[in-house]
Formats: structure tokens, sequence, C-alpha cells
């Protein structure tokens, strides 16, 4: 395959016409294919967040199957937003999840996991994005159980601790 031009590609002698890369902007995994399209991409963020910070809730491919299955959304900050360019990107990814407290309706972070740019920027520039997208799914609230470290990124995004969060292994002695 030959590049012609920007958004032109040449399979054999067929042109393939790919939607031009845009900044990057998010957009939410709601069918199949986008799902599959984005998916490798946003994979080795929710990988190193789960081997990193989580402690045996969530195997990686937990997050897609309970995505395909309505359980949980996710949100990703790309540079293409039809799936088509050979080139596309991922720079952020959320996988999220809503929770029904009887008085207090949340959306509880799940994973969360980026390039270096996506984690920074995302805040800043998606920020209110995000607000919106989770008050217009009926939130008041964003939650998070995270590491030390996905604490201090959190804190940019307005994120205060709240709780803390224990835990009792009953299988051990």
């Amino acid at each position: 395959m030959s590049q012609h031009a920007d958004n032109i590609r040449y399979l054999g002698n067929e042109p393939v016409q790919y939607a031009s890369l845009t900044d990057a902007e998010p957009i939410q995994l709601v069918t199949h294919e986008l799902i599959e399209a984005y998916w490798p991409l946003a994979r080795p963020y929710f990988d190193r967040c789960i081997r990193e910070t989580m402690h045996g809730e969530y195997e990686v491919d937990d997050l897609k199957a309970l995505a395909v299955a309505g359980k949980l959304v996710i949100i990703v900050v790309v540079n293409d937003r039809t799936g088509t360019n050979p080139y596309r990107a991922v720079d952020l990814a959320l996988a999220v999840e809503p929770i029904q407290y009887p008085r207090l309706p949340a959306i509880n972070i799940l994973a969360m996991g980026g390039s270096p740019r996506g984690l920074v920027d995302g805040q800043r520039k998606f920020g209110t994005f995000f607000r919106g997208w989770a008050v217009m799914n009926g939130a008041r609230v964003m939650e998070a159980s995270v590491s030390p470290k996905m604490q201090r990124i959190l804190r940019r995004w307005g994120f205060t601790p709240i709780y803390t969060h224990m835990r009792c292994n009953l299988l051990e002695g």
C-alpha cells in the first residue's frame, strides 16, 4: 500500500479514501464497530492501569466484555472519529460505569489510562466534556477508587478524597 495524498491510499490499484486526521476529540464507544475499531488502541492503556494499580478486580478483557454487554462505557480521546484512518491514535481512554446510590447518582471511573500527553492534557482539554457527559447521563458526582499515582492525576480533574478504601482478604489466614 502506498500513500499518494493525505487521506487517499491505494490498495493495489484501487484508491481508498480515509477520514483525514484531526485534533484529538473524545468519542463514546457505543457500537460494536467502534469498540472493535478502537479497542486495540485503548487496550494497552487499560492493561497498564490494571497491571499497575488493581488487585484482582478485573482483567483487561473484562472491560471490553462489559462494554459490549452495555454494563460500562468506554470513552476514548482520538484523532479520527470514523475509525477508518490507518494512522488513528488514542491519547486517553476511560472505562466508566453508572452507580445508582439511592440519593446520589454517580459515574465511577473503573480504569483510566493514556499517553503522557493525554493524561496531562486530558483534564484541561476535555474536563468540561467529561463533566457535561456525566451530568447528561444523570450523574451528580464522579468517583474512583485509585492508587496514589492516579490520585495525583485525578486531583487535577477536581477530585478530592472522600473515603479510605479498605479490604480484607477472606481467603488468607
